[in-house]
Parts: structure tokens; sequence; C-alpha cells
């Protein structure tokens, strides 16, 4: 698996809420997109379940986080996102 980084996005001022299993919503599919931006295998369909937690998990080991599934404020700033 490739990966790179992504910076066609600006970034906003402050981080969305953090996110885990079981969420869903804009803030999810706003992961999701991301995930799928830096090259992981992710449905966009706004849902937190097992796929979206596994590709977390990958992209958070891969970026030096703590791979614990939970989207806060460090995983954010990881996907370019605030």
């Amino acid at each position: 698996m490739e990966f790179e980084t992504q910076s066609s996005n600006q970034a906003l001022a402050v981080c969305p809420a953090t996110i885990k299993k079981g969420a869903s919503g804009a803030n999810v599919k706003l992961l999701q997109e991301k995930l799928t931006g830096f090259g992981f295998d992710t449905k966009v369909d706004g849902v937190f379940g097992d796929s979206t937690v596994k590709s977390v998990k990958l992209f958070q080991e891969h970026y030096g986080l703590v791979p614990d599934g939970i989207v806060g404020e460090n995983t954010w700033r990881k996907l370019k996102v605030c």
C-alpha cells in the first residue's frame, strides 16, 4: 500500500469533534474522504464502522500516532483537517 500526503485543502482553524466507532454524519464522511485521499481503502458512507476503524488505525500507526481507532485532535491534524 502506498501512502501520500495531501495538501490540496486548506485546514480548518478548529478541529472537528472527536469521533469513534458508531458515529455517523458529516464529520465521519470528511474523515473517510481524507483517509481515501491519503491512500487508505475506506468506504465513504458517513458511517464509522469496522472498515473505517481499520483504516484509522492503519493511518495512525503509519503517522506515528497511538493506533486506537479514535479520531481526535492529533489524528485530525495529521489528516490536515485543522
